[in-house]
Protein backbone atom coordinates (compact mmCIF):
# COMPACT_ATOMS: atom_id res chain seq x y z
CA UNK A 1 0.00 0.00 0.00
CA UNK A 2 1.41 3.39 -0.95
CA UNK A 3 1.80 6.29 1.44
CA UNK A 4 -1.15 8.67 1.51
CA UNK A 5 -0.17 12.17 0.43
CA UNK A 6 -1.55 15.69 0.51
CA UNK A 7 -2.37 15.21 -3.17
CA UNK A 8 -4.66 12.27 -2.27
CA UNK A 9 -6.51 14.36 0.31
CA UNK A 10 -6.84 17.27 -2.14
CA UNK A 11 -8.31 14.98 -4.78
CA UNK A 12 -10.82 13.49 -2.31
CA UNK A 13 -11.80 16.91 -0.93
CA UNK A 14 -11.95 18.62 -4.32
CA UNK A 15 -9.48 21.32 -3.31
CA UNK A 16 -5.92 22.28 -4.23
CA UNK A 17 -2.82 20.76 -2.65
CA UNK A 18 -1.99 24.22 -1.34
CA UNK A 19 -5.26 24.36 0.57
CA UNK A 20 -4.60 20.96 2.13
CA UNK A 21 -1.05 22.02 2.97
CA UNK A 22 -2.34 25.14 4.74
CA UNK A 23 -4.80 23.07 6.78
CA UNK A 24 -2.34 20.29 7.69
CA UNK A 25 0.39 22.76 8.66
CA UNK A 26 -1.86 25.36 10.28
CA UNK A 27 -0.97 28.17 7.86
CA UNK A 28 -3.18 30.64 6.08
CA UNK A 29 -6.90 31.19 6.02
CA UNK A 30 -9.17 28.32 5.10
CA UNK A 31 -12.91 28.42 5.67
CA UNK A 32 -13.96 26.38 8.71
CA UNK A 33 -16.23 24.02 6.76
CA UNK A 34 -13.50 23.30 4.18
CA UNK A 35 -10.91 22.83 6.92
CA UNK A 36 -13.19 20.39 8.78
CA UNK A 37 -13.84 18.41 5.58
CA UNK A 38 -10.10 18.18 4.81
CA UNK A 39 -9.25 17.04 8.34
CA UNK A 40 -12.07 14.50 8.29
CA UNK A 41 -10.89 13.04 4.98
CA UNK A 42 -7.28 12.98 6.20
CA UNK A 43 -8.38 11.06 9.28
CA UNK A 44 -10.60 8.65 7.33
CA UNK A 45 -7.92 7.69 4.83
CA UNK A 46 -5.20 7.44 7.48
CA UNK A 47 -2.97 10.35 6.51
CA UNK A 48 0.20 10.68 8.60
CA UNK A 49 2.40 13.75 8.29
CA UNK A 50 5.89 12.99 6.97
CA UNK A 51 8.07 14.45 9.72
CA UNK A 52 11.29 14.11 7.73
CA UNK A 53 9.83 16.03 4.79
CA UNK A 54 8.44 18.66 7.17
CA UNK A 55 11.79 19.09 8.86
CA UNK A 56 13.54 19.51 5.52
CA UNK A 57 10.90 21.96 4.32
CA UNK A 58 11.21 24.30 7.30
CA UNK A 59 15.02 24.10 7.23
CA UNK A 60 15.23 24.08 11.04
CA UNK A 61 18.15 22.70 13.00
CA UNK A 62 17.44 20.43 15.96
CA UNK A 63 20.20 20.57 18.53
CA UNK A 64 20.90 17.50 20.69
CA UNK A 65 23.17 17.84 23.70
CA UNK A 66 25.19 14.73 24.56
CA UNK A 67 26.47 14.70 28.13
CA UNK A 68 28.93 11.82 28.59
CA UNK A 69 31.95 11.07 30.74
CA UNK A 70 35.31 11.97 29.28
CA UNK A 71 36.62 8.52 30.25
CA UNK A 72 38.25 6.64 27.42
CA UNK A 73 37.31 3.02 28.02
CA UNK A 74 35.63 0.42 25.86
CA UNK A 75 32.15 0.93 27.36
CA UNK A 76 31.93 4.71 26.87
CA UNK A 77 33.75 4.46 23.55
CA UNK A 78 30.95 2.20 22.27
CA UNK A 79 28.35 4.72 23.42
CA UNK A 80 30.12 7.50 21.50
CA UNK A 81 30.36 5.28 18.42
CA UNK A 82 26.61 4.67 18.67
CA UNK A 83 25.91 8.41 18.81
CA UNK A 84 28.18 8.98 15.81
CA UNK A 85 26.45 6.19 13.86
CA UNK A 86 23.06 7.71 14.62
CA UNK A 87 24.29 11.09 13.40
CA UNK A 88 25.35 9.59 10.10
CA UNK A 89 21.74 8.46 9.68
CA UNK A 90 19.94 11.60 10.84
CA UNK A 91 22.41 14.45 10.39
CA UNK A 92 21.05 15.25 6.95
CA UNK A 93 17.66 16.03 8.51
CA UNK A 94 18.80 19.12 10.39
CA UNK A 95 20.09 17.43 13.54
CA UNK A 96 23.26 18.69 15.19
CA UNK A 97 25.02 17.29 18.23
CA UNK A 98 27.06 19.15 20.81
CA UNK A 99 29.10 17.11 23.27
CA UNK A 100 29.49 18.06 26.92
CA UNK A 101 32.15 15.88 28.50
CA UNK A 102 32.39 15.54 32.26
CA UNK A 103 34.77 13.97 34.77
CA UNK A 104 33.17 10.67 35.80
CA UNK A 105 34.74 10.87 39.26
CA UNK A 106 33.40 14.36 39.94
CA UNK A 107 29.64 14.83 40.48
CA UNK A 108 30.01 18.61 40.31
CA UNK A 109 31.58 18.26 36.86
CA UNK A 110 28.50 16.32 35.70
CA UNK A 111 26.14 18.96 37.09
CA UNK A 112 28.15 21.77 35.48
CA UNK A 113 28.15 20.12 32.07
CA UNK A 114 24.45 19.34 32.32
CA UNK A 115 23.74 23.01 33.07
CA UNK A 116 25.94 24.00 30.10
CA UNK A 117 23.93 21.64 27.93
CA UNK A 118 20.68 23.22 29.10
CA UNK A 119 22.06 26.65 28.21
CA UNK A 120 22.04 25.83 24.49
CA UNK A 121 18.30 25.03 24.75
CA UNK A 122 18.53 21.67 22.97
CA UNK A 123 15.61 19.77 21.50
CA UNK A 124 16.87 16.76 23.49
CA UNK A 125 19.58 15.74 25.91
CA UNK A 126 21.28 12.36 25.84
CA UNK A 127 23.07 11.73 29.09
CA UNK A 128 24.62 9.15 31.35
CA UNK A 129 23.34 8.89 34.89
CA UNK A 130 26.01 8.83 37.54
Amino acid sequence: MSKITIKDIARAAGVSRGTVDRVINGRGNVKAEKKDRILQIADQIGYEKNLIASTLAINKTHQIAVVLPSVVDSYWHQIRLGVQAAMRNIGQYGVEITYFDFDYENGASYENQLMEALNITPAAILTALI
